[in-house]
């Protein structure tokens, strides 16, 4: 079965965010919204990605000579849906001995890389620290939209 989130229900949700904070609910956060670009079936199972399946994948990579970190990601993650910027940002903050000043143009060879699962990338986008994220706070869920 597949589902098609039209743009009108983005739209309802930012109306209904925006009359709820006008009323003056106790309690507001912030939430954000990310498009999976290229792709209408994320997390519907029709993706043979790993990453798309399960939000809890992750793995490793052994850097060879004469890779590019763009070349790694498009391997692993190239079919997933995800907006590939968000995955580079996850790598670097994940592995920064295997890049030299944080650049992704300066990966090292040699080292393995620890490729994020879709929880930890949303992990660091909330803000939890990677050795935290069993205490994830309950309610701060990213929202997928996208057509």
């Amino acid at each position: 079965m597949k589902i098609k989130l039209k743009p009108i229900y983005f739209t309802l949700s930012i109306i209904f965010i925006s009359i709820m904070s006008l009323l003056g609910s106790a309690y507001a956060e912030p939430f954000v919204v990310i498009e999976y670009r290229n792709s209408e079936n994320y997390g519907l199972g029709d993706s043979d990605n790993p990453f798309a399946l399960d939000n809890d994948y992750s793995t490793q990579h052994k850097v060879l000579s004469g890779e590019v970190l763009g070349g790694i990601i498009k391997k692993y993650y190239g079919s997933s849906g995800l907006d590939l910027r968000f995955v580079q940002l996850a790598i670097i903050a994940i592995n920064p001995k295997a890049f030299a000043r944080a650049n992704p143009n300066y990966l090292f060879a040699g080292p393995t890389l620890k490729l994020p699962s879709v929880r930890q990338i949303q992990n660091l986008v909330l803000g939890v620290p990677l050795d935290d994220e069993v205490n994830v706070p309950m309610g701060r869920d990213l929202y997928f939209f996208g057509s």
